[in-house]
């Protein structure tokens, strides 16, 4: 298994750093989490395959996680695929994911593949394989809002997705081999939604985390992560990274 950041700028982009979203590879099968802009485009630049992708789960429905869902969809069905997609998120969401979809009437295009969209709840089992499993869970930033662990051989990897810290989060990230966590804050203070430095290490501690990645960036550590990086190891001993976009986490 691996997963690739495609983005891991905050709702800004850089001249460098897409927003945020992440593509897990199992197999043969492509796992699309949150949907902005030129994800076809990136996902060629990995040499893998449009037409791979399974299914999409949305963890919010803020403009930098979702608009890109109309060319994904446009794009694979202008290149003939004929698998279904599954367009996975909390109700909420999904109704705002139906009228994006509709609104362009990608349902009404001759020759459109399956579209199902499904709602799932926290702490809902999204998919369960022999060797994979993925489940979602709330977090703290807006209505409806989820976290996702997969587990694949033996290891745990945690998404935050956007929040500040909560309980649910460090409940899910314990002894977790990877913890991809937003970073968005780049102050001292909280801001309500996300996290600075501070707040993600001391999460990571607690929870006891192997490895950190920073996700989800403001526009002062894109233009200079080391600051971040620093902040993070006065209070986590561990390994932190910060990714650049199309860099992946091998999972053995």
């Amino acid at each position: 298994m691996k997963i690739y950041f495609l983005g891991t700028a905050g709702a800004v982009a850089s001249a460098d750093r897409d927003n945020t979203s992440l593509i897990v590879q199992i197999h043969d099968r492509l796992i699309l989490i949150d949907c902005p802009g030129s994800v076809v485009q990136k996902i060629k630049k990995l040499d893998l395959e449009p037409e791979c992708i399974t299914d999409v789960i949305i963890t919010h429905d803020h403009t930098d996680h979702i608009y890109g869902l109309p060319s994904v969809i446009h794009s694979l069905w202008l290149t003939g695929k004929k698998s279904e997609l599954n367009i996975r998120a909390t109700r909420a969401v999904l109704y705002t994911c139906m009228k994006l979809v509709d609104a362009l009437m990608l349902r009404a295009k001759k020759g459109m593949f399956a579209l199902n969209f499904l709602p799932f709840e926290d702490g809902n089992v999204v998919i369960d394989e022999p060797d994979f499993r993925l489940t979602v869970f709330n977090v703290k930033h807006s209505d409806g809002s989820v976290g996702i662990s997969v587990y694949s051989n033996g290891k745990k990897i945690v998404y935050s997705s956007d929040t500040e810290p909560c309980d649910s989060l460090e409940i899910q990230a314990f002894e977790a081999d990877f913890l991809i966590h937003e970073c968005n804050n780049a102050g001292i203070d909280r801001q309500p939604g996300h996290s600075n430095p501070e707040e993600v290490a001391t999460l990571a501690k607690r929870a006891q985390v192997k490895q950190l990645y920073l996700v989800h960036l403001p526009c002062e550590f894109m233009e200079n992560p080391f600051p971040a990086i620093e902040r993070v190891k006065k209070l986590f001993n561990g390994p932190v990274n910060i990714p650049s976009d199309l860099d992946s986490i091998e999972i053995p």
